[in-house]
């Protein structure tokens, strides 16, 4: 096929015999030999403006009264509802309409003396089934008895809800004020509301710890009194602690100012990831400074930046990712475990196939455990009803050299964005519960030559680590001076 060109001005192509001009936006278009001609039309006529379509396009529970707005004055808009483009021969605005199913708006104005508007147009989605209810305070391990209420986003909803492990049905217990909780609950919830499905079902359990050290950000971040922020974390926009803003090249992070026991604790926080392009954000105990922070894009305020190596990462730590950009190969969906400040890229397990996405935009529910020995994260996104769990093998006392840490969140993002907020966040530890066998240095089968000993142990109720001491030796390992040894 012959190239077409597009010619403006005076100067004319061949002529073509036969062909029909088209005015279109103020221009005549010409077919011409192997060619376009345009000419210009109506100079300095002015479009008139686009309708205004009211409300905005978005999901919706319940039908939506539609109006279209004229803001030149006198226009005729026309319009249509099932995603076409509109033109004067289209359905002519008269008044408010009403819409219950999915469609999208499209419209036009025209009015004497101005050219045809610009297209507005707005989509409308409408669910089907009632909005899974709230918790607050938000599931978690508590040191006081916790008064929980339970709300949903659709006005006049009616919510049902059991504490027994039953399932909740319209003939549960029907929610009409704050529930007390004392000792370890669960609390399942739907909501009702007429011409919708009911919701899933919303769980949320609670422990009560009366004798644990606790952090309690269960009602939100309205205020980050105990907290140090760092970076681009920030609470000023609502009640959520935001790790990220939507800016590229972020790095920023959030500890609880007081050193926490880590030797068993349990740990809930709930997280929701807006516009998430990249990178992600870690779930970090660390043995530094409240005011620790890594690198930005794939280092996720963690480790160093990979393309960069730089700044370094936080040492004597132990983070948990939550990664949805691939740097290295990790994919879009992973978490993993890493160490000492390490670029937390791989190895990663991805969560795909578990039905989890961390950039779906849902409030994701993350629990933690540890008991000294493993570390087992389960998340859960109730909007789909799907759950991931994996158990991570980890000493963290022996990892930071110490039982006690700054605990907190890191977060990052590179040349793409995202917005990544933890929106509640509660730990409960249990100082001195987990008893380990102390190891002696030197071994009883060594023999000394030379030196003194004065052996002391990692003593893992007390927080200390002490090394052997040794006199007159004349061996080093492990940066200790070390006598010959005989078997």
């Amino acid at each position: 096929m012959a190239a077409i060109r597009i010619r403006r001005g005076t100067t004319r192509g061949p002529r073509s015999s036969f062909t029909v001009p088209v005015v279109t936006h103020g221009k005549v278009y010409v077919g011409a030999g192997g060619q376009v001609d345009v000419y210009g039309l109506l100079n300095g006529v002015q479009e008139a403006p686009a309708p205004v379509i009211s409300p905005s396009g978005g999901t919706y529970s319940t039908a939506q009264q539609i109006t279209l707005a004229d803001t030149l004055g006198g226009s005729a808009i026309y319009y249509t509802t099932d995603g076409s483009t509109p033109t004067t021969g289209s359905t002519k605005y008269a008044g408010p309409f009403q819409l219950s199913v999915n469609a999208t708006v499209q419209a036009i104005a025209s009015a004497s003396g101005y050219l045809q508007s610009p297209v507005a147009s707005a989509t409308y989605t409408f669910n089907t089934q009632t909005p899974t209810p709230q918790f607050s305070p938000a599931a978690g391990t508590y040191t006081t008895t916790q008064a929980v209420t339970i709300s949903d986003s659709t006005s006049g909803a009616v919510i049902y809800y059991t504490t027994n492990g039953s399932t909740p049905t319209p003939s549960s217990t029907q929610y009409t004020g704050p529930i007390t909780v004392s000792g370890s609950t669960v609390i399942q919830a739907i909501a009702t509301f007429s011409g919708l499905t009911n919701s899933n079902v919303a769980t949320a359990s609670y422990t009560i710890q009366p004798n644990g050290a606790g952090i309690n950000y269960g009602n939100g971040f309205s205020s980050v009194a105990g907290l140090t922020l760092n970076g681009s974390a920030t609470n000023v926009d609502d009640t959520r602690l935001q790790l990220t803003t939507g800016l590229a090249n972020q790095a920023g992070s959030a500890f609880y100012n007081t050193p926490t026991n880590i030797q068993n604790f349990t740990t809930d926080f709930t997280f929701q990831l807006s516009l998430a392009q990249a990178d992600g954000f870690t779930f970090t105990i660390q043995n530094v400074a409240p005011t620790a922070l890594g690198g930005i894009g794939g280092g996720l305020g963690y480790g160093p930046n990979p393309s960069t190596g730089t700044p370094a990462g936080i040492a004597k730590s132990v983070a948990v990712k939550f990664d949805f950009y691939s740097n290295a190969g990790e994919g879009t969906d992973s978490t993993g475990l890493y160490k000492n400040g390490a670029v937390p890229t791989t190895p990663a397990i991805d969560m795909t196939s578990s039905g989890i996405f961390l950039n779906s935009g849902d409030a994701i529910a993350a629990h933690m455990t540890y008991d000294g020995v493993n570390l087992i994260l389960t998340l859960t996104d109730a909007v789909v009803s799907k759950t991931f769990t994996h158990t991570f093998p980890i000493n963290i006392p022996a990892t930071i050299g110490s039982n006690t840490a700054y605990i907190g969140f890191t977060g990052g993002s590179g040349g793409q964005t995202s917005s990544q907020k933890i929106l509640t966040w509660t730990l409960t530890s249990q100082a001195g519960s987990v008893t380990q066998t102390p190891t002696f240095f030197p071994s009883r089968r060594n023999v000394y030559h030379g030196a003194k000993r004065d052996p002391e142990r990692w003593n893992p109720r007390r927080g200390d680590l002490l090394h052997d001491r040794w006199l007159g030796a004349d061996h080093v390992l492990d940066g200790l001076q070390h006598p010959h040894q005989r078997g």
